[in-house]
């Protein structure tokens, strides 16, 4: 009889003892299998976007299009990947690229990095813009950097360490080692050092400073 009971005593511990293995082999499988994946730093996402953005007034502010847009609801920011962006002016728009920008909607601004260059037709000859980083503050109407920029007109070339570009007004202010290059006929040349008429007509010699 104690015999048996030992028996029956031993089955069962091997009997819990099987079950125990099974159970932990199950949850080491589905954890195994479980994949943790990283947390969207966006709520949305969308592909081979266009987006237009109005002022209070009910005016085209900004036009924008590209091949990927992600926005953070945190922030309200949209990351824009390789953005194509135009931005409507009393006689003619602003026209460019950059290989990404940020486009803050709390702040109205849109902040363009990498090879950004804006351009502008002028009756004297198309406006360009080129530099790394160029923000426009839509509430203010201007295009604002910080960094080295290069503004060219008709062969006229201007380079600073900072520029701010007044849209309303039609007017730049470089500033922190600035350069300039004027190429005009000669006598154009000799008004500029006495006027500082900067009309960009193209000719023959240049001006640097």
């Amino acid at each position: 009889m104690k015999r048996r009971r030992t028996w029956l005593l031993a089955s069962v511990a091997l009997l819990l003892a099987v079950l125990g293995n099974w159970w932990l082999n199950q949850r080491g499988d589905r954890n195994t299998g479980r994949t943790d994946r990283p947390v969207a730093s966006f709520d949305y996402a969308l592909s081979d976007y266009r987006a237009t953005l109005f002022d209070a007034e009910g005016k085209v502010s900004l036009r924008v299009a590209g091949p990927r847009l992600e926005h953070d609801p945190a922030t309200r920011e949209a990351r824009l990947e390789q953005p194509r962006f135009e931005l409507p002016g009393d006689d003619a728009a602003w026209t460019g690229r950059a290989d990404r920008a940020v486009l803050a909607r709390d702040d109205d601004t849109l902040a363009l990095i990498g090879n950004v260059v804006a351009e502008r037709p002028h009756p004297r000859g198309t406006v360009t813009i080129e530099a790394e980083r160029l923000d426009h503050d839509r509430r203010a109407a201007q295009l604002v950097s910080d960094r080295q920029v290069r503004v060219r007109q008709a062969g006229d070339e201007l380079t600073g360490g900072t520029l701010v570009y007044f849209m309303n007004d039609d007017r730049v202010e470089l500033e922190n080692d600035v350069h300039a290059i004027y190429r005009r006929d000669v006598g154009d040349a000799a008004d500029v050092d006495s006027r500082g008429d900067r009309d960009p007509a193209p000719g023959t010699g240049s001006d640097e400073r």
